[in-house]
């Protein structure tokens, strides 16, 4: 049996480090765990705190996207209660047009093991957000 193992990282500022040596790092960690054969790479995102260099994910997920090659990028989670959802969606597409099969986005979505009204972060079904309706217009599941 093999596993799949994925990492998640939140850009830590170390004391007397800038955010720029931290992102630094963070590309550094996800260009190892591609070597190393990690199947995922996560970004955390966080506002508000100087110790954390990651809010926003979507532009950390480009950088490391074009600094790889195989090893599958996303978000931990996007804090859709902050963000126009149509927004979201259509940045995670640019990325997955950019990157295909390579990029992973994690959202707040029922569970059926959750009681009712609670949510989960766990990866959204690629089909619900990378392939638009015939419509054209992307649409996101209800939250």
């Amino acid at each position: 049996m093999s596993w799949r193992i994925s990492i998640l990282d939140k850009s830590p500022v170390a004391e007397h480090e800038t955010a720029a040596d931290a992102l630094a790092r963070t590309l550094a960690l996800a260009q190892q765990a591609e070597t190393l054969g990690y199947h995922r790479f996560w970004i955390a995102e966080h506002h508000n705190t100087p110790q954390l260099a990651s809010p926003s994910p979507e532009l950390l997920i480009a950088w490391i996207l074009g600094q790889t090659k195989r090893i599958r990028v996303g978000s931990g989670g996007v804090m859709l209660q902050h963000y126009s959802p149509y927004k979201v969606a259509e940045n995670f597409n640019v990325l997955a047009a950019i990157a295909p099969g390579r990029v992973d986005l994690g959202a707040p979505r029922r569970c059926r093991r959750c009681l009712p009204g609670d949510f989960c972060w766990a990866p959204v079904p690629k089909a619900r957000y990378w392939r638009p309706p015939s419509t054209g217009i992307l649409s996101l599941p209800p939250i």
